[in-house]
């Protein structure tokens, strides 16, 4: 089965695949806009700190509008309430409280003992509870403990009154709209109810470990519900948090003094702290603890008021500490700060901002741990109330603006503040709400301007020149007494960013809700594109008529974000007829204000933001790039490094991948309206170069940026088609049951995929790898079921919706994977190889686009399928790819030069060429098994068609390996019957001399070429090889054979019969050489030093006599030398044998024999050596010298003529020679004895006759 095989080295790079030109521009094309996308993400979240904006002790910076057509805030709606329950207000007998619940976005209010909720969205669902029989003091919504109610309990709510605490179980049962507008809402009963000893209630907090905190008569109490029925108690009780334990019982004179009357509390979840604030405005912290379980005091500051006077002392204002008296206090979120924590509002409007941390601003503190637990409650900026600024057409408010008034109710989250402020005897309430100004801030930073950066693109960056911060400001009339301030949206609370310009037109504002006795109002915060939005549509789109404001709402944001904004609302409002108007002037906008690139100087900088070096030849993108770059980045964030497949428990984890599911489909449709704007303006970002006639009127200096922008541009929008493309696949996988995909792969690639993000899918090669490995799952996942219509499911879906992301190459090597699974699946033979060669075809296109464990592992099937060819072919094809151009056979070629570049290339065909092998060595032990058999077919004849098949591919270098393999497996005789054209040159070159000619005489003698062994064979005795005398010896014997033979290419021709004499004569010489080293050996030291030069090399016949035979008085191989030199010297002649008689007879004479028992063996041994050469056997001579020696030592008669006569002389010749010496007219034979012993002689030949 295709699987993963990934290891666990951390460096997966060395699975490489070969990618073509143009799809190597296209990768880096990708990578670098990925990049650019990650940077931008990476700088959009990283807004400054609020602890950095807090500059000094004191801040009043608030920005003015200066279009009439931008409102930072409107009052958009208000949903009365009910007028069923108007008329049960208007019959009150007692008290009335009133509340919102944005959890379960409903509103309350207590008429005495009744409650009554109904949906603000709408005014509907009025729901009425009135199962207590005392005035109901407050109600609350918290969260249920996890292990006392089930799962399909939401929220409890908390009933107050002063006898005792109820809790009711809410229920939510989701309605069609699915947005939480339309939820059904039921109240459960439950028999939870603590004691409230005449207490009243005014607030109810509960943390989400579902503790629950209530405030009464300026008391801290907790909830506690958790409890089991004993004989002591109920299961229910209230836990008093501030009174101390035994403190009623003490005298008076030892109670401390009078206790302090807690009025309000704020709960912050993320941090486990509650902080308590006291009538006195005294503020104390009591840590929770990590898991929210404990209760600790840490900290108390009871000085604030005055503290905050005298860090006003600079003002130009003199303050009372009466103007600091705190109305609210709201916890500070870690999205806008993780160094301030606690924000307190004063009924004069002013703002405290505290830490929990000592010292936590100062230099020093900077190493401690945000996260590390409170210890102190520090005071650190006071920011002074705003001079607001009427929101949208309210004249009558113009009065209120510098009147004094009294805030009594206040919200704020992330930057945000909203309050009610009562002036006058008449209670008029206007809402006074603020915000952090966007535009300065980003304009303060430096940021849209060229100087900062080679690009325009905001950066945030906090330096000593730290920006202040500076807010907008604006009052709304509100509809009557306020009662409750709250964020329709409660689940974003503390979540949200505090850079909206990040923000995009399709997603949903911030809404806050106004509680009053007339309804709920609707109060929508704007966001910059919101006032772009509305400034479009209020100016009716016309730019060149209002173009003054528009240049003056680029200026405020700068030219990048600006545009951003265009293409959010472009993107925002497509396919809505009725916006056609808006979305043509905000693309109008885009283009007209967006600039133009310009060339950037040369900068200090490493990188810009689109990860290119900056030098002479950069480039200053234009705002309309980087602009879109920028919104790319904003769409996509939310799911750029999202883990799709992170474990969880299987129920968990099902929730968070429909979550994740959702969250991708969303991202995936506001991409593709960037791609329809993309697609409606091609000349905006169809890739150009120097030839595009767009550019044919720019100066030479300007046309380099301007392709470089289109190129980039190019590469965005090449990016922008994969992330859509992806996010279907990653939809499609978990459509797919991506758990049962999941089970398909490997433990590795199983904990690997865990990590898996977007981001690098399209931007890793690792991730590539891992989405090729899903995909391959995914295909196993259908293929296991058997069926033949789930093999194509999964190639047809990427085809569809994902041919760019799995271009054709991809495609191709999923197909040839649901091809090989259908080949394992398959019965029929017929059907088996069908769907394997066709297999091996797609495999073959992508053969470029497979990692090394890919290819392998399609060997390996295809191996266990008994498809060798497949295993041979595919390796090949993938090698040809890999090395187009042949590099590594050049580096082969070359001698294999050391730190040369086609070193990675040759390295690439071998690891290619290895599967080759290993095919080829498993189908050999396949034909060596006696069982094995295909199909019923001969295994012999399948082995042979799968040889065959690797030979006749034309890749010399894979032939070479393929030799070299073939040698390793001592398959010589194999290789001897193969028939190539790079098979001579491979042991000529590549192979050394000796093994080289070995084989090659070898070839050529099985080919009948026995000339052209005889060649090599000679080469091989001659050449300087390291090969003994004797394996010389041995070679020149088989040449003299091959030499003999008929060579029927040579038959007209007089070179074999040269060869032959050529061969016949060394080889006599060789002999000598041989005879030589033998005697050598025996002669002490100097002749063994002799004999082992002899070793090393055949000599020439001079050298063997001159250095060796003549040098060491080897007499028998002298006279052989003169034989077969034919040399003539009869002084030298008679010399040797003179010597050779002397030395017999000392040998002779050593032994105590007679010389002439051994002389007799050595002239038989010589004459049959030496006879009939004259020069070196002249029996003439011969005669003459032994017969004097005869008759001077008394030999035997007859015994010169019977040893000669022994030796190969014939007796005729003998006698012709014994006459010519008795009847020379010079005869050696004077004295009457010698020529006595003659006529002897003669006469013994005579008897012989």
């Amino acid at each position: 089965m295709i699987s993963p095989t990934t290891t666990t080295t951390p460096n997966h790079n060395d699975s490489t695949t070969a990618t073509p030109p143009n799809a190597s521009a296209k990768h880096a094309s990708l990578m670098t806009s990925s990049k650019a996308i990650d940077q931008l993400i990476e700088r959009d979240s990283k807004y400054p700190d609020l602890a950095e904006l807090l500059r000094g002790p004191t801040s009043e910076s608030y920005a003015k509008r200066l279009s009439p057509h931008e409102h930072d805030f409107i009052k958009e709606n208000t949903s009365v309430i009910p007028p069923d329950l108007s008329e049960l207000i208007d019959q009150i007998q007692c008290r009335c409280f009133m509340g919102v619940l944005p959890e379960i976005k409903r509103a309350w209010v207590t008429i005495d003992h009744r409650l009554y909720m109904w949906n603000y969205t709408d005014g509907t669902d009025l729901t009425g509870y009135d199962d207590q029989d005392q005035i109901i003091c407050s109600v609350g919504l918290v969260n249920p403990r996890p292990d006392i109610f089930g799962d399909y309990i939401k929220y409890l709510l908390i009933l107050t009154t002063r006898i005792a605490v109820s809790v009711l179980a809410v229920s939510v049962t989701p309605g069609p709209m699915n947005d939480g507008s339309d939820d059904r809402i039921t109240l459960i009963a439950t028999d939870i109810a603590a004691p409230a000893n005449n207490m009243t209630i005014t607030q109810v907090v509960g943390t989400d470990e579902g503790r629950v905190f209530l405030v009464g008569d300026g008391k801290l109490f907790e909830l506690d519900y958790s409890r089991k029925d004993s004989w002591f108690g109920n299961r229910s009780d209230l836990i008093d948090h501030t009174t101390k334990p035994y403190s009623a019982l003490l005298p008076s004179f030892f109670r401390s003094k009078q206790p302090v009357e807690i009025s309000l509390i704020a709960l912050d979840n993320e941090r486990k702290v509650l902080y308590l604030l006291s009538s006195q405005s005294s503020i104390e912290v009591i840590y929770l603890g990590a898991n929210g379980n404990e209760f600790t005091t840490v900290a108390h500051n009871t000085d604030i008021c005055n503290s905050a006077r005298l860090a006003c002392r600079q003002s130009s204002v003199e303050f009372t500490t009466t103007e600091f008296e705190i109305q609210s206090i709201h916890v500070i979120s870690k999205a806008e700060s993780k160094k301030v924590h606690l924000l307190a509002v004063t009924t004069t409007g002013f703002r405290l901002y505290f830490t929990h941390h000592k010292d936590a601003l100062r230099m020093t503190s900077f190493a401690r741990s945000t996260d590390a637990p409170p210890n102190a409650l520090e005071l650190i900026h006071v920011r002074l109330p705003p001079t607001a600024e009427p929101s949208g057409p309210t004249p009558a408010l113009q009065q209120s603006q510098n009147s004094v008034g009294t805030i009594h109710a206040a919200y704020y989250d992330c930057g945000t503040l909203l309050a009610a402020r009562t002036f006058g005897r008449d209670y008029r309430t206007v809402l006074l709400m603020t915000a952090m100004d966007l535009g300065e801030s980003t304009h303060f930073n430096g940021s849209n301007t060229a100087a900062s950066m080679p690009t325009s693109m905001p950066t945030y960056t906090i330096t000593q020149q730290r920006p202040p911060l500076v807010e907008s400001s604006a009052i709304i009339e509100s509809d009557g007494n306020v009662y409750a301030i709250a964020e329709a949206n409660p689940q974003k609370r503390g979540k949200r960013t505090i850079n909206e310009m990040a923000e995009l037109l399709i997603d949903p504002p911030r809404r806050f809700l106004v509680l009053t006795d007339k309804g709920v109002t609707f109060i929508k915060k704007q966001r910059p594109v919101d006032v772009l939005h509305q400034l479009i549509v209020n100016t009716q789109g016309d730019i060149e008529t209002h173009q003054r404001e528009y240049a003056a709402f680029f200026e405020r944001y700068g030219r990048v974000q600006s545009c951003a904004m265009c293409l959010a609302i472009v993107c925002g409002t497509l396919g809505k007829v009725e916006l056609v108007p808006v979305i043509r002037a905000a693309s109008m906008l885009f283009f007209e204000f967006g600039g133009s690139p310009t060339a950037a100087a040369m900068t200090t900088l490493g990188e810009n933001y689109l990860g290119k070096a900056i030098g002479t030849t950069g480039t200053t993108y234009s705002g309309k790039h980087d602009g879109l770059a920028l919104y790319f980045a904003r769409l996509v964030a939310p799911v750029w490094k999202l883990k799709v497949f992170e474990n969880g428990t299987d129920r968990k984890k099902n929730e968070e991948r429909s979550k994740y599911q959702a969250l991708l489909l969303k991202c995936q449709s506001d991409l593709e309206r960037l791609l329809k704007f993309m697609d409606a303006n091609p000349e905006f970002h169809v890739s150009a170069s120097f030839a595009d006639s767009r550019f044919q009127s720019a100066d030479q200096g300007m046309l380099q940026v301007l392709v470089n922008e289109q190129q980039s541009l190019h590469g965005l929008y090449l990016l922008l088609k994969h992330c859509i493309e992806a996010i279907s696949f990653l939809d499609f996988s978990i459509d797919a049951s991506i758990q049962e995909i999941l089970q398909c792969l490997s433990e590795t690639t199983r904990n690997e995929m865990q990590t898996l993000t977007l981001e690098s899918m399209l931007s890793t090669p690792r991730g590539r790898v891992l989405t090729r490995e899903l995909v391959i799952g995914t295909i196993n996942k259908y293929g296991a079921a058997h069926s033949h219509v789930g093999y194509d499911i999964v190639s047809d879906v990427l085809r569809k919706k994902c041919s760019s992301f799995f271009g054709p190459s991809d495609v191709a090597f999923y197909r040839g994977v649901e091809n090989l699974q259908r080949a394992k699946k398959a019965e029929a033979e017929y059907e088996r190889n069908a769907a394997l060669t066709e297999s091996l075809s797609l495999f073959k296109e992508a053969s470029d686009y497979l990692t090394e464990e890919e290819l392998a592992e399609i060997c390996r099937d295809y191996d266990r399928l008994r498809f060798h060819v497949g295993s041979v072919e595919l390796p090949l094809e993938r090698a040809k790819k890999v090395d187009p151009q042949q590099q590594g056979l050049a580096y082969m070629e070359a001698k294999n030069p050391p730190n040369d570049a086609r070193l990675q290339f040759y390295e690439a065909r071998m690891r290619c060429y290895r599967l080759v092998f290993d095919a080829l060595a498993a189908v050999k032990a396949l034909g060596e098994s006696a069982a094995a058999s295909r199909s019923g077919g001969d295994p012999k004849v399948y082995v042979a068609q799968v040889f065959s098949t690797a030979l006749s591919h034309q890749d010399k270098l894979f032939h070479y390996a393929l030799y070299n393999w073939f040698l390793e497996k001592n398959m010589k005789s194999e290789l001897l019957a193969v028939e190539t054209p790079y098979l001579i040159p491979f042991f000529k070159d590549y192979v050394n001399e000796v093994d080289g000619m070995e084989f090659l005489w070898q070839y050529y003698r099985r080919r009948e070429q026995y000339y052209d062994a005889a060649l090599y064979l000679e080469a091989l005795a001659t050449r300087p090889n390291g090969l003994s005398l004797s394996k010389r010896l041995e070679h020149l014997a088989l040449a003299v054979v091959n030499a003999r033979c008929r060579d029927p290419k040579r038959q007209q021709e007089q070179e074999s019969t040269q060869l032959l004499q050529s061969l016949e004569y060394r080889i006599t010489v060789a002999r000598i050489q041989v005879r030589l080293q033998q005697i050598l050996q025996a002669r002490g030291p100097e002749g063994e030093e002799g004999a082992r030069s002899l070793e090393v090399q055949l000599l020439d016949i001079s050298e063997l006599f001159n250095k060796y035979a003549r040098r060491f008085g080897i007499l028998d191989e002298i006279l052989f030398i003169m034989k077969l030199t034919e040399h003539y010297d009869m002084f030298y002649l008679r010399e040797i044998w003179q010597t050779i008689l002397a030395q017999n007879e000392k040998e002779a004479f050593e032994v105590q024999n007679s010389p002439f028992a051994t002389l007799r063996n050595r002239i038989v041994y010589l004459g049959e050596r030496l006879y009939p050469s004259p020069a070196a056997f002249p029996v003439e001579t011969i005669v003459e010298i032994l017969e004097h020696y005869c008759f001077e030592h008394n030999a035997p008669t007859g015994y010169v003529a019977e040893s000669l006569r022994a030796a190969g002389v014939p007796t005729d010749k003998l006698l012709d020679i014994y006459k010519m010496s008795i009847e020379s007219t010079n005869p050696t034979w004077q004295s009457p004895d010698e020529c006595e012993y003659l006529q002897k002689q003669l006469q013994y030949l005579y008897q012989l006759l």
